[in-house]
């Protein structure tokens, strides 16, 4: 069926007034029709929590190390190598980690 003259001009008004009025008013769009960009804020807020969240892990674990082994810290500390500290901070990480992941 071919729709010719005032018919044909009323459809593609219709067809550019729902266009128009999705581009003007996007709230009124339905959800997936436009891809949502994240803006800069939103963006480093989430890094600025994930570099949050890992500052307050190691913290922790740093604080349950010099609780629960006094001794590798204070070696540690007295002959200036890190490598030590940090193989018991990773230690401790990853028994906290597969702690949590019991639970799950």
């Amino acid at each position: 069926m071919v729709v010719t003259g005032r018919r044909a001009e009323e459809l593609v008004r219709r067809a550019q007034r729902q266009t128009l009025r999705f581009r003007t008013a996007p709230s009124l769009a339905p959800l997936y029709t436009e891809p949502i960009a994240m803006s800069f804020a939103r963006v480093s807020l989430s890094l600025v929590a994930v570099v949050g969240i890992m500052a307050a892990a190691l913290a922790g674990a740093t604080i349950w190390l010099l609780v629960t082994q006094p001794v590798t810290v204070a070696d540690a500390v007295a002959k200036g190598e890190v490598s030590p500290l940090a193989r018991a901070l990773a230690d401790v990480l990853y028994e906290a980690l597969q702690g949590l992941l019991k639970y799950l």
